[in-house]
């Protein structure tokens, strides 16, 4: 069994009938969605991909696909040892709504499902060979009983079933398909539904509200409209290998920026740019106090804070 999730299924209809109705993609709804549910964050659209291929997204990606009463989101952020634990802004409870989530992961034969209706945890399963029952919160349900009976046994193996077993049987009972062995047609047909692709920063990386700057570093860390003595702080900080240049940027503009390098040699590589590519220029300064100071009279358009350098045109 190579089998992977991470998902969350949140619903209003019934999933299976659902998905197999070969619905639309909402992709205005699926916009909306990764803004409420992870907040904070900058979000860049990437190529959509489809539900049978997701298994686990790499950390970043997020995968969300809005349909009539079906919400699917597919991220390695929403997989947990323990479901019981989810953050309520992930699992977006509403009165009559169920919640789905399923993690699974085939090199550790590790599985965690659990299920919410009208704001209530009903069952939550967590197990794999290492770690053995991790959480067990509420009644089997009717799809798991075979296999707590005796009914799938595993030889030599530390539990009465393999996992991945049980969670194939999950995703069948709970939205309609499975990723390994599905024969039906209605079953392969919902696993060729595309979802929207969304790459997330890192939490804090999208802009405050009513914010007009933003500094950001190679190491992701992001402040907005920063005081003098936050682009001091943040300019000490350049260090080799992953962490040499930080950008001053103008967020109602395009194009509109300053920012410097760090060389190895403590030299500063220091451009900016006043949206038009003619009106961008590039200098270079052994001070660390001078890149400060083109930084803080670039932001506030302070007279003549050009002069102490000689500029080039940017080529």
């Amino acid at each position: 069994m190579g089998a992977k999730t991470a998902m969350l299924v949140h619903s209003d209809q019934d999933p299976i009938t659902v998905l197999r109705s070969e619905p639309a993609l909402d992709r205005d709804a699926a916009d909306e969605a990764v803004t409420q549910l992870f907040p904070g964050r900058s979000i860049e659209a990437v190529e959509d991909g489809l539900l049978g291929e997701l298994a686990f997204p790499a950390e970043g990606l997020v995968y969300i696909g809005c349909f009539p009463g079906v919400r699917i989101v597919y991220s390695a952020e929403v997989s947990t040892h323990r479901p019981s634990t989810l953050p309520l802004y992930l699992l977006d409870p509403k009165p009559g709504r169920r919640v789905f989530a399923h993690s699974m992961f085939s090199m550790t034969d590790s599985l965690a499902f659990a299920v919410w209706e009208d704001h209530t945890l009903i069952r939550s399963l967590s197990l794999s060979p290492d770690d053995g029952v991790r959480e067990d919160i509420g009644k089997p349900l009717p799809f798991e009983q075979p296999y707590w009976d005796g009914h799938h046994p595993v030889e030599d193996y530390p539990l009465p079933f393999h996992p991945l077993a049980l969670g194939e049987e999950a995703l069948r009972a709970f939205i309609g398909y499975t990723l390994e062995g599905s024969a039906h047609p209605d079953e392969e047909r919902a696993l060729e539904i595309p979802l929207c692709g969304f790459f997330l920063g890192p939490n804090g990386s999208a802009p405050a509200a009513g914010a007009s700057w933003r500094a950001m570093s190679e190491n992701g860390v992001c402040k907005d409209d920063p005081s003098k003595h936050t682009l001091s702080t943040l300019l000490a900080e350049l260090a080799a290998p992953n962490n040499n240049f930080l950008i001053l940027e103008r967020l109602n503009a395009e194009q509109v920026y300053i920012q410097a390098y760090r060389h190895h040699d403590n030299t500063f590589d220091l451009e900016y740019r006043n949206g038009s590519p003619h009106d961008h220029f590039q200098t270079t300064t052994e001070s660390r106090d001078a890149v400060l100071a083109a930084f803080t009279g670039w932001m506030d358009d302070r007279p003549g804070w050009q002069d102490p350098f000689t500029w080039t045109k940017f080529r």
